[in-house]
């Protein structure tokens, strides 16, 4: 997956900064029904990775 993105962080958060990506995100997390397929998957930069399952946690928080 990583080489498939040319090691670029794929976020939309990046604003086009160009990234390193270091990991592999599901764009629609497990939890919430996302699964392992190629197209739910993508490079991301592990500052951006952490910010966004941040984000994901205090969302499913408010859901509770």
């Amino acid at each position: 997956m990583l080489k498939r993105y040319r090691y670029l962080c794929q976020c939309e958060n990046c604003g086009g900064k160009r990234l390193s990506a270091s990991e592999v995100d599901h764009i629609l997390p497990k939890s919430q029904g996302g699964t392992d397929d190629l197209a739910n998957l993508r490079a991301i930069n592990h500052d951006c990775h952490k910010a966004k399952t941040e984000r994901e946690a205090r969302e499913a928080r408010r859901r509770t």
